[in-house]
């Protein structure tokens, strides 16, 4: 059973749409680190304010400011990444744009 979303994700993108995963090796590597960075530094953060803007975490006003700080810092890497571009990798849409907007 896989229950990762990404992991699906990455599944059904090699069985149904392998460029999704980058159409040289180079860009197959960008994917994995652009996906593995969003997952490891701004989800956990995306999820954290999700869950205190919906009452399922508790938290003052300070706290969230907080969080909301700490996300904002760790959008600047992709943000400038993404500058004059309109995909993350190459010319063309990727599971790591995918992630991003489903994030």
């Amino acid at each position: 059973m896989i229950t990762s979303s990404l992991a699906i994700t990455r599944f059904l993108a090699q069985e149904y749409k392998p460029a999704l995963l980058g159409s040289t090796p180079f860009e197959q590597a960008q994917v994995d680190m652009w996906t593995e960075a969003l997952r490891l530094e701004v989800q956990p953060l995306t999820r954290t304010l999700a869950y205190q803007a919906l009452g399922h975490v508790e938290c003052d006003a300070n706290e969230h400011a907080y969080v909301y700080t700490l996300l904002k810092e760790a959008l600047k890497l992709p943000n400038n990444h993404l500058k004059g571009k309109t995909y993350f990798v190459g010319g063309a849409l990727t599971l790591v744009d995918v992630f991003f907007t489903l994030m």
